[in-house]
């Protein structure tokens, strides 16, 4: 059986059965203002994450950019005023005071943290419920690709979408070489394929990239990913005919996946900052309206990931 892309692997199989994404686990250093390195290690997922140092005390960066160790307040965490620093360059005051310090010390997750999280496991629920009752005639799939750059985060290819496409679509896909996962071939397309035996040979659509004007912090763990998603759609609105996704004309676009610029929180490219988190598995549905192919509202069921 042919290797298939993980990314996509993970992508498109999420739609069934997908769950929080996990934080890299590797350890990355990153440069304090006075130029001195920190080895730091992200913890947690979208709905929750924080960092720590090598060794596991809890670091956040305080207001002049500086990563110090914390402390929790109110559940949350808040920055000392003891500047983190990896075990061989600690003083001995440093190594004593830590003597006291709890390890791995994680932020209480809020209320609207949870609730979604619990919406979002609902959500799931219903609709593979909803899904094993219904029947769909997969010989007539047709999905959309959204490709999304952020005002301060491009692709890193300006030919990212003919990439896209290949992956998604290209019969018998060569793939590519990774350098830490070695040799990938194989579309999307080819992947459902064969794993049918011949039944299921689906048909993607990319748009874009489409260029909104938010920055790649904007999403904000979960906070903002609904109105980031309603930015997109309302750019790409009069250039899509959403009715060709609709394959089954029960007035509700079939599958919509959002391809976001960069990478997620739980990517050790974005340790340097605040968890920004990886884009959601929202709950929106999108209606077309009838004669026109645009949308009229927007109300449960698609996709989004990072491109890294």
């Amino acid at each position: 059986m042919k290797r298939f892309l993980m990314i996509w692997m993970a992508a498109f199989m999420s739609i069934c059965a997908a769950k929080a994404v996990p934080a890299y686990k590797g350890k990355v250093k990153v440069q304090q203002p006075d130029g001195r390195t920190l080895t730091v290690q992200l913890h947690g997922d979208e709905y929750m994450c924080f960092r720590t140092t090598a060794d596991g005390y809890t670091v956040v960066k305080n207001q002049r950019g500086y990563i110090v160790y914390a402390e929790k307040k109110e559940g949350q965490l808040v920055p000392t005023s003891r500047v983190a620093h990896d075990v061989a360059e600690r003083t001995a005051d440093e190594v004593a005071w830590l003597q006291s310090v709890q390890k791995y010390m994680a932020p209480v997750m809020t209320a609207k943290q949870a609730d979604e999280q619990q919406a979002e496991r609902s959500r799931r629920q219903k609709a593979q419920g909803e899904r094993r009752r219904a029947y769909y005639d997969y010989g007539n799939f047709r999905g959309l690709i959204v490709l999304v750059e952020y005002s301060d985060q491009k692709f890193l290819r300006s030919d990212y979408a003919e990439v896209v496409d290949s992956m998604a679509n290209q019969v018998d896909y060569p793939g590519y070489d990774d350098s830490r996962y070695g040799r990938f071939t194989g579309s999307v397309r080819d992947y459902f394929y064969d794993n049918s035996n011949g039944m299921f040979s689906p048909q993607f659509d990319v748009v874009g990239p489409c260029k909104v004007n938010r920055s790649k912090y904007y999403a904000n763990k979960t906070d903002n990913a609904a109105q980031l998603t309603c930015d997109v759609l309302d750019k790409i609105d009069s250039q899509v005919d959403f009715s060709q996704y609709d394959r089954d004309g029960n007035g509700e676009v079939d599958m919509v996946y959002f391809i976001f610029a960069g990478a997620g929180a739980t990517c050790r490219a974005m340790m340097t900052v605040s968890c920004c988190g990886r884009m959601p598995v929202l709950s929106i549905t999108l209606r077309v309206e009838a004669g026109t192919g645009r949308l009229s509202r927007m109300v449960s069921d698609w996709d989004a990931m990072p491109a890294l």
